[in-house]
């Protein structure tokens, strides 16, 4: 799988609420770095988005994307995020390090 396809399916995951999916991205190595805080493991990651309101999605549309090596990088905007970008490190088809920041509009 390209590492496009996989955020891509990822991103469509997170709009759709389907948290297995999502999940399935990640393993025992994920980790996810923000302003907010580390979060370190499954577990952890899928309590971060138990805990985020579905409706933070509603108009999701992707700006922009690039790829580089083990690298892939998106630029997105929803309803209520004005501007928002994930870096996301993937190696064996798994995310093992994402950034993601956000501005809310």
């Amino acid at each position: 799988m390209s590492h496009k396809a996989l955020v891509d399916r990822h991103m469509d995951a997170i709009v759709a609420g389907d948290l297995d999916t999502l999940l399935s991205d990640y393993d025992d190595r994920s980790v996810i770095v923000s302003a907010m805080g580390i979060i370190e493991g499954p577990t952890a990651i899928r309590n971060m988005f138990e805990n985020i309101p579905a409706a933070s999605f509603a108009g999701y549309e992707e700006i922009n994307g690039a790829e580089h090596d083990n690298t892939y990088v998106i630029t997105w905007k929803t309803d209520m995020m004005a501007f928002a970008t994930d870096t996301f490190v993937i190696e064996d088809n798994k995310i093992v390090r994402q950034t993601f920041a956000f501005h809310m509009g």
